[in-house]
């Protein structure tokens, strides 16, 4: 596990600069999601809210089990499980996380991240083409202070798991920008440090085998 100063918060310039044509994921990388880590690397230790008080410390957690790392906010139509005709989306919404955690919370720790808006409200941009794009989840304009996020992840809360640890991030977003630039990506960091599994699209069903085949291998109860 590395050291948390390794951490490279303040991308895109959020919440300061505006997301657009020229500042974004896609036009940074050619694609979106972009993870930033690849299974095999080295996590970066981290320290950030939690919604209930206090902070969750990444190092912490894995004295323990794994952990999940699970990107889901307001204003993504992926985590609140609206209609969409794209295969990568069908797994992905609070009720396949609620069920993982569920099922699975005795062999790894979920921490629910909370970090910049996918799509909020005019004028404000989506993160990932830094188009325009409000649709009928666009209620909400990207957060300029941690009290207005700490606001908009405590209305998603009702839809976790309460085994869920519910991080919210900085503004600077440290683990976003080190970890996934994504609106639903997830990242299992095993109790080593190391990263052991990725998705740019969370899926319950693929996360959870996932999670049950590395268990067995790592001989975890």
């Amino acid at each position: 596990l590395r050291d948390a100063s390794e951490l490279t918060p303040g991308c895109y310039g959020l919440p300061e600069e505006p997301i657009s044509l020229s500042n974004c994921v896609k036009c940074t990388y050619g694609h979106s999601p972009h993870l930033m880590l690849s299974v095999g690397d080295a996590a970066i230790d981290f320290t950030v809210p939690r919604l209930d008080g206090g902070a969750v410390t990444l190092s912490t957690l894995l004295e323990h089990k794994p952990v999940l790392l699970l990107w889901g906010m307001i204003t993504c139509p992926a985590f609140e499980g609206l209609p969409s005709t794209n295969p990568r989306f069908s797994e992905a919404s609070y009720v396949f996380e609620y069920d993982l955690v569920e099922s699975l919370h005795g062999k790894v720790t979920v921490v629910h991240m909370v970090g910049p808006e996918p799509h909020p409200l005019w004028p404000d941009r989506n993160f990932d083409s830094g188009r325009e794009m409000m649709n009928a989840w666009s209620f909400v304009r990207q957060p300029r202070t941690h009290a207005e996020r700490l606001g908009l992840a405590q209305r998603i809360t009702p839809l976790l798991h309460p085994r869920a640890i519910v991080a919210v991030e900085p503004m600077d977003n440290p683990v976003w920008c080190s970890y996934a630039h994504g609106a639903r990506s997830a990242v299992l960091v095993g109790q080593d440090g190391t990263v052991l599994y990725t998705q740019e699209w969370f899926s319950g069903s693929k996360t959870a085998s996932a999670i049950r085949e590395l268990s067995l291998e790592l001989g975890l109860a």
